[in-house]
């Protein structure tokens, strides 16, 4: 009897610990909102800047601090954080958050004292967490088809930008997701947002139509330039590295395949010209005629854009141009030898970032320069906002800047 009963005792143990491992799972299922399948990929975003919730405030909040014999505080970006303080009593900082990213908040004190602190702005409105299904992947058996993106949001509002980089073979809706199959190929869709922490972030679908994407990875993660990177439409489907042409002009050409979208100039053999030359076709088909010079600068390639403006963007590792990341190509006209900057679009002028929020703007006549006068991009960074007409800056030529008193 006595073996019978520890017998028992045993079973309902094992009964409990299943019981209890069912509510978890429930529980985690209910939380996520989703099963999750094989091929599914659950992002959790992290705060990327180190600040701790002691200097975190939520967009719409405000945070007190008191600090004594206040006499003056700035915001290092109005569009972040708004900051007034009072100068007697309790000697209070009052930092409202604007949007989400980080800010320098700069205060004083009657004695001398001057300070800096770094405060994080979080949106709990904007994404933090969400699922990829199907390992980020679309099949469509023939053109005409039309499926859902499979990307679902589980924290935050779904506010994803949605873009085709190969619209003639699938488009995309840009805030519903649903994608249409439009021809025969590989294209790749891009999603973009900025997360709870203010971090510019983007999201890579794999879509195929009547062409299998079994063995294919999503640009973006795992190996995205290795063997088997799908280009567009009679582009190199196959394995990495075959000659692909000839064109019309009688070129032939060779994937990089480090990032898509870009070849190398060489002959029916697959011996490179002398010396190397690359183009960058956003189709990823070289023979199509849609062809543009692409400079390499170390492990980056940079296309002009707009042709002619000395405006270069790097080819990212979907295939597409980081906007992002545009420099300006400096008095040589192309990317590489020292002196390019970055460069910015404010409202469809570019204007070069001479840091310490001190721009100059792109002569559209003369793209190698010389630039603007200098100008200060104000509290929001935004150079254009007064048509470059600001305060005149000066500077002694060591990146130290003057303002006009």
């Amino acid at each position: 009897m006595k073996k019978i009963k520890r017998y028992n005792r045993k079973m309902i143990l094992t009964a409990m610990v299943l019981v209890v491992l069912t509510i978890i799972t429930s529980l985690a299922l209910t939380m996520s909102g989703t099963l999750a399948g094989p091929g599914d990929m659950t992002v959790v975003l992290n705060c990327e800047s180190g600040i701790g919730p002691e200097y975190t405030i939520e967009v719409g909040q405000t945070r007190i601090e008191t600090v004594g014999r206040l006499n003056q505080a700035r915001s290092g970006d109005l569009s972040l954080a708004t900051v007034n303080y009072t100068a007697a009593g309790a000697y209070n900082l009052h930092i409202t958050g604007v949007r989400a990213g980080v800010v320098t908040i700069a205060y004083g004190t009657s004695v001398g004292a001057v300070s800096a602190d770094r405060y994080q702005i979080t949106d709990s409105r904007n994404i933090s967490a969400y699922v990829i299904r199907d390992e980020g992947k679309i099949q469509f058996e023939t053109p005409g088809e039309s499926k859902a993106i499979p990307v679902a949001v589980l924290t935050g509002m779904n506010n994803i930008a949605w873009k085709s980089l190969h619209p003639t073979i699938a488009s995309v809706a840009t805030s519903t997701g649903m994608v249409n199959a439009n021809h025969k190929g590989v294209a790749i869709i891009v999603g973009e947002f900025t997360d709870k922490w203010g971090v510019f972030r983007d999201i890579h679908i794999l879509v195929g139509v009547g062409v299998s994407l079994d063995g294919i990875d999503v640009p973006g993660g795992g190996d995205p330039g290795g063997p088997g990177d799908p280009g567009g439409p009679g582009g190199p489907g196959g394995p990495g590295g075959d000659v692909i042409g000839p064109d019309s002009n009688g070129h032939h050409y060779k994937p990089v395949n480090r990032p898509p979208n870009i070849f190398e100039v060489v002959d029916e053999n697959g011996n490179p010209s002398q010396p190397p030359q690359y183009v960058y076709n956003p189709d990823g088909d070289p023979t199509n005629g849609n062809n543009t010079p692409a400079i390499p600068d170390g492990n980056v390639f940079y296309v002009e854009d707009p042709a002619g403006s000395n405006i270069w963007k790097p080819v990212g590792p979907d295939g597409g141009l980081d906007d992002h990341n545009a420099i300006w190509g400096g008095g040589d006209g192309k990317p590489g030898g020292g002196d390019d900057k970055p460069v910015t679009d404010f409202g469809g002028d570019y204007w070069v970032d001479m840091g310490q929020n001190v721009w100059a703007k792109v002569d559209e006549d003369n793209p190698r320069g010389p630039l603007g006068p200098l100008t200060s991009g104000g509290p929001d960074r935004d150079p254009a906002a007064t048509g470059g007409k600001g305060r005149p800056i000066y500077t002694d030529g060591n990146g130290q800047f003057y303002l006009e008193a």
